[in-house]
């Protein structure tokens, strides 16, 4: 098909913070139908509680159930870069439908990791998830070494907030799971110690 392509540039509000987008649309040169393209802003903090409006009122757009109360800590991506490709995507633009995000995440006093994000709208209800890479993190009561985060923001039986690392435990290194909430740190290890 032959398209036609073009650029735009507006503004996106998040929860209480507003980004600037600027988007590259195809359409096709004779129906003028849209054949794909994308939006990307960036923005330099936002907090959990913003991120959680902005799922949730995607999701209403949507007709989808509101996103309950969230149990986990209070979080902040800085540096925060958004990538929305709203029709099905298009290779030759690298894009692939949803929501993309990327950020460095702070959290529990410390700065945790740079994570990449999706947000999902298949389900009832909408969700959030980021993931990536720390290298050492002390959260005071546990060390841990190579670390990873994974962070869900949806149902509220699907919610958490997890750390995974190796840290020292009795003398010995050992691999565990530490789960944040908004009043504890629960954690888990499930190797024997001998």
């Amino acid at each position: 098909a032959q398209r036609i392509g073009f650029g735009v540039r507006g503004g996106l509000a998040i929860g209480s913070r507003n980004m600037a987008l600027s988007a590259k649309l195809q359409l096709h040169a004779v129906t003028g139908a849209p054949l794909g393209g994308f939006f990307e802003g960036r923005l330099d903090s936002i907090g959990s509680a913003d991120l959680v409006a902005f799922v949730g009122a995607l999701g209403a757009a949507r007709g989808k159930k509101p996103l309950p109360p969230s149990t986990l800590p209070d979080f902040e991506l800085r540096d925060l870069y958004l990538k929305i490709a709203p029709t099905e995507g298009d290779s030759d633009l690298g894009t692939t439908e949803g929501f993309a995000l990327r950020g460095e995440l702070h959290a529990l006093n410390t700065r945790l990791a740079f994570v990449d994000g999706a947000i999902s709208l298949g389900g009832l209800i909408p969700d959030l998830t980021l993931k990536g890479a720390c290298s050492d993190v002390d959260l005071g009561a546990v060390s841990l070494k190579d670390a990873s985060v994974d962070i869900r923001l949806g149902a509220t039986l699907d919610q958490h907030f997890r750390l995974k690392g190796a840290t020292k435990l009795l003398a010995l290194t050992r691999s565990v799971d530490v789960n944040c909430s908004l009043t504890n740190l629960v954690i888990d290890t499930s190797e024997e110690f001998k």
